[in-house]
């Protein structure tokens, strides 16, 4: 019988839009070609222009990887600010909701000593965490 999740009832997170989980030196941002599409609409570009601009590389299929600061920053990382907020890529809209992170009460309250939004805002339902780890895992 499969173990209970340990979110089933639920779990608390609020954006504070500090920048945190956008600046990391290992991080790398995958785009799908939706996310790709929104952004560059957002940003009133040419997808083929936001490509040459801002994608590093294609990963596979179609997954795109963001091009990066040296220091790890996402490249739309401005003055600890999110430029792109609103249509901001599926890994990053579902954070801190991804398969690693929520698979256990360890690595949640891990991830709470750098992101300090985990414990703020509302109760996220266990179903709205589990559509938010299907989304994620769906763009692998």
């Amino acid at each position: 019988m499969p173990r209970e999740k340990f979110y089933k009832q639920g779990l608390k997170f609020g954006c504070t839009e500090c920048g945190q989980c956008c600046s990391h030196p290992d991080g790398v941002v995958e785009l799908t070609r939706q996310d790709m599409e929104n952004m560059a609409e957002y940003l009133a570009m040419d997808v083929g222009d936001f490509r040459e601009k801002f994608i590093l590389k294609a990963q596979k299929d179609d997954i795109f990887e963001l091009n990066s600061y040296e220091n790890g920053d996402c490249i739309f990382l401005e003055e600890g600010r999110c430029q792109v907020y609103p249509v901001r890529p599926v890994q990053c809209r579902t954070y801190p909701f991804w398969p690693e992170i929520v698979k256990s009460a360890y690595r949640w309250n891990a991830a709470a000593q750098v992101c300090p939004g985990i414990g703020e805002g509302r109760v996220w339902s266990g179903e709205e965490i589990e559509a938010l780890v299907k989304q994620m895992r769906r763009r692998k």
